[in-house]
């Protein structure tokens, strides 16, 4: 005996067993419905097809059923057991209970009214637009999916819309849930490091850490600690004292057999002229460094 799910239970027995002779399908033209949009449209189209495929009273329920989802879905499974003996109670019992959803119908003109506050998560506002923008009757799917882009704040999400736009609400929707799991993936990246970086495991019993603090060393030899404390007592030198010590290293050459060397004249560059005008200098004085009297090489600056 096949199964029967406890979803029919609101169908008499007749209609919850009926058996179905040929695989019949459902109509291309029939649509889903959610509860938010207007019940009496929903039910003209499904009638309109259902009585061009000549189906049975049986067949009506069952197919009509396969067409509610979401909250709509729900207020099916709700009803009570065997309530529904043909497809004229299911009509009733569906606009007594979808007939007010009519008048929450908002113009599909001012669906971009629908913005994302200022504190509000994101994702909190995914689900937000999902059920206030089913309120918008008459809406395209252009007009939905540019109000989604003109109300969300994240601006990467928003440069990735307009590089490439989706084409249909899910697509926006997927796009954005990527978007979400990517950032919290992210953000766990984030957390890990910085736990890692706030604190380190203990090195192994067995194994010695390379980088040990100072208390954690091995003890001091007995030479070593006589240094050490040789070093202690004594006093630091004085670095002031020292930048005002000039060291000179003591030349084995006159600096006239420097200067007439062949790296002076290749590598050196050439002596500034001499300020002392010449009348006034000693003309009985040659510089072969400088080319000019005045002086001799060895007092050559």
């Amino acid at each position: 005996m096949p199964y029967k799910p406890s979803s029919l239970s609101s169908f008499s027995e007749d209609i919850a067993n009926y058996v179905f002779q040929t695989k019949i399908k459902m109509p291309s033209n029939v649509k889903t419905y959610d509860g938010l949009e207007d019940p009496e449209d929903h039910l003209r189209v499904f009638t309109g097809a259902a009585t061009v495929e000549r189906w049975n009273n049986a067949e009506y329920c069952h197919m009509f059923m396969q067409t509610l989802i979401g909250p709509a879905r729900l207020w099916f499974c709700g009803l009570p057991t065997r309530i529904i003996k043909s497809f004229d109670d299911l009509y009733k019992s569906f606009l007594a209970n979808f007939t007010p959803q009519k008048r929450c119908t908002r113009d599909a003109t001012v669906m971009h009214q629908i913005q994302q506050k200022d504190h509000e998560v994101f994702r909190a506002f995914i689900e937000r637009f999902k059920m206030e923008g089913l309120m918008y009757s008459g809406a395209t799917k252009k007009m939905r999916v540019s109000s989604f882009m003109n109300a969300i704040k994240p601006k990467k999400l928003l440069r990735r819309f307009h590089e490439n736009n989706p084409k249909t609400m899910e697509e926006a929707f997927e796009r954005a849930e990527s978007f979400l799991k990517g950032g919290e993936a992210l953000e766990k990246q984030a957390s890990r490091k910085r736990e890692q970086g706030s604190w380190r495991e203990p090195p192994p019993p067995n194994k010695r850490s390379r980088f040990q603090p100072f208390v954690d060393r091995r003890p001091f030899r007995p030479y070593e600690r006589r240094r050490f404390e040789d070093r202690k007592r004594s006093p630091r030198p004085n670095r002031n004292q020292d930048k005002d010590k000039q060291i000179f290293i003591l030349l084995t050459k006159t600096p006239q057999e420097i200067l007439s060397t062949e790296e002076v004249k290749y590598n050196f560059r050439p002596p500034r002229p001499l300020s002392k005008a010449a009348s006034k200098r000693d003309a009985s004085k040659f510089c072969p460094f400088h080319n000019d009297t005045g002086h001799h090489t060895n007092d050559c600056y």
